[in-house]
């Protein structure tokens, strides 16, 4: 029998809001989670699938501002970074609060927070599989690839004697990885503190976990407001005229999570950062590890039976629209560090929404004006690697009041 109120209730049923509702009811409170779409239908389906906590900073920093804008003058539809012009007028907001965070202070002070939140995320993910999460992964290494000696002399200066890199010639990286193609000046090889997991699986994983935990999973839900006492959030308003009330409310909905909390009665600083993917089944030829294409920012990956290619961020709104021409690039882009793009025997390409905040730091906690809604949202290219210590932190939070974890980096009140 369904319940008339439960304790908490997420929205959205992504890799974030199924880590959460898992942390929520592992306390012993009752756990809905609606989306209007199955498990992982949105960005937590097409991405890399990398669980790389070393890796986490603000994507909003000098650096990347710097050559955004050489990316956007000089590579054209292969530029990693896409805008379009008709919806600036809808981000110009985000815009404006992106560029005054873009200083290497906030970048500095943001990183650190983001490596303290991810530092647990390899053995929070080992958790799971010893809880019976099942779900794809591939503990194997990570092969960063240059085709520029510039770019590769940088990033080995700032790697030289950390301990599970090695850093390697054109020539040792194409005898290790024979797909690799020869215009690849050299690479650095990882073999710790990383592994790739297929993310369909670990929101299906984790979707079944839940289901056996208790936890209410309903699907084909569309929010449409809420019912509000002061400023206490009372219960959410659904197109199908039924309304479901609860003490606390987590808002995990990705890159739409702006539209909800406005529909809600609050505000987060959220827009939506589409990237593509392109997935080979049963393919002519895949590496043995994941493959990241430094120079455009782009991933190769194996799964079982699979290639992926992913990459970019396209600044267009809010919006599911899968451009043939970026689908072009990509291949381009692969074929740049590639003997050749694999042929199999159906290709599938997709396009999702990275929720992004205009700081580049995750928005986890109590959300403006409404004293039990809850955010989890805005982790930009880290929302897979940050979704358990995010789940983990909101229930620590609802539950206690405090997180292990300092929470004040991530306040949505920042905005």
């Amino acid at each position: 029998m369904a319940r008339d109120k439960h304790d908490v209730v997420v929205i959205g049923a992504g890799i974030v809001g199924l880590a959460t509702a898992y942390e929520v009811a592992k306390r012993g409170l009752t756990v809905l989670v609606v989306d209007d779409h199955q498990p992982g239908w949105a960005a937590s389906t097409g991405n890399a699938g990398m669980v790389y906590p070393a890796a986490g900073e603000p994507m909003v920093n000098p650096h990347h501002m710097k050559a955004g804008i050489g990316w956007v003058l000089t590579r054209g539809g292969q530029s990693p970074l896409q805008f379009s012009l008709l919806k600036l007028p809808s981000i110009m907001g985000w815009g404006f609060r992106a560029l005054f965070a873009c200083t290497q202070e906030n970048h500095t002070r943001g990183k650190a927070a983001m490596q303290v939140l991810g530092a647990d995320a390899l053995q929070q993910f080992e958790t799971y599989k010893q809880d019976g999460v099942e779900y794809e992964e591939h503990p194997g290494g990570f092969l960063s690839c240059f085709i520029k000696e510039k770019e590769l002399e940088k990033i080995a200066t700032a790697f030289s004697g950390a301990p599970g890199v090695e850093i390697l010639t054109g020539d040792q990286a194409r005898e290790g990885e024979p797909l690799l193609g020869d215009d690849i000046v050299g690479a650095v090889q990882l073999t710790e503190g990383f592994t790739s997991v297929y993310p369909p699986t670990v929101c299906t994983g984790l979707a079944r976990r839940l289901l056996t935990m208790g936890v209410d999973l309903r699907t084909d839900v569309h929010i449409t407001g809420g019912v509000r006492d002061g400023s206490i959030l009372k219960a959410l308003e659904t197109s199908s005229g039924a309304t479901l009330a609860a003490d606390h409310f987590v808002l995990a909905a990705g890159g739409w999570s702006g539209k909800l909390a406005r529909k809600l009665g609050s505000k987060t600083s959220i827009t939506g950062g589409k990237g593509y993917a392109i997935t080979i089944d049963d393919p002519s030829a895949k590496p043995g590890q994941t493959l990241f294409l430094n120079e455009y920012e782009a991933v190769a990956i194996p799964f079982d039976g699979k290639i992926r290619f992913t990459g970019f961020l396209e600044l267009s709104g809010v919006n599911m629209k899968i451009l043939p021409r970026r689908i072009r690039a990509l291949r381009k882009v692969a074929a740049r560090y590639l003997k050749q793009v694999p042929e199999g025997k159906t290709e599938v390409h997709w396009t999702g929404m990275r929720a992004c905040t205009p700081d580049g730091v995750p928005a986890i906690g109590r959300m403006p004006k409404l004293d039990n809604l809850w955010l989890g949202s805005g982790h930009w290219h880290f929302g897979l690697t940050l979704a358990p210590p995010t789940g983990l932190m909101l229930a620590e939070l609802i539950t206690t009041g405090e997180s292990t974890v300092d929470a004040g980096p991530f306040d949505p009140r920042r905005f």
